[in-house]
């Protein structure tokens, strides 16, 4: 039941032109008081609502969302907004890397990439 719930509100979202609605209408306002107290109620430090930028890029880079898709979804006009926003983590980028073809003659270098 949870879940239906939560995939409803999410393809709800999803269909908004807003990123922080309630029940489909865009928040008015409040949004970075509120994330503020409930960062530090969590003891969190450093949150913002552009942290929430960064991680969405990044989450769809390492899904495999082309760049230029992510370049769309973040609204960027310029491709390097993008990819400073969509950082990949290094064991991300060392996983594509072994997967080249070539990549069984990178055995013997694997404390060069760390693996």
């Amino acid at each position: 039941m949870l879940q239906k719930i939560w995939r409803s509100r999410i393809e709800s979202a999803v269909r908004s032109e807003y990123v922080f609605t309630y029940k489909g209408a865009k928040i008015r306002g409040g949004i970075d008081t509120t994330l503020r107290k409930v960062v530090k109620k969590a003891g969190l430090t450093d949150i913002t609502l552009h942290t929430f930028r960064h991680t969405f890029a990044s989450q769809l880079a390492l899904a495999g969302v082309p760049l230029r898709d992510i370049q769309e979804l973040m609204g960027h006009q310029s491709f390097q907004t993008t990819l400073q926003y969509a950082h990949l983590s290094e064991e991300h980028v060392k996983k594509r890397v072994l997967q080249l073809p070539f990549a069984g003659n990178l055995a013997g270098l694997g404390h060069k990439l760390g693996t």
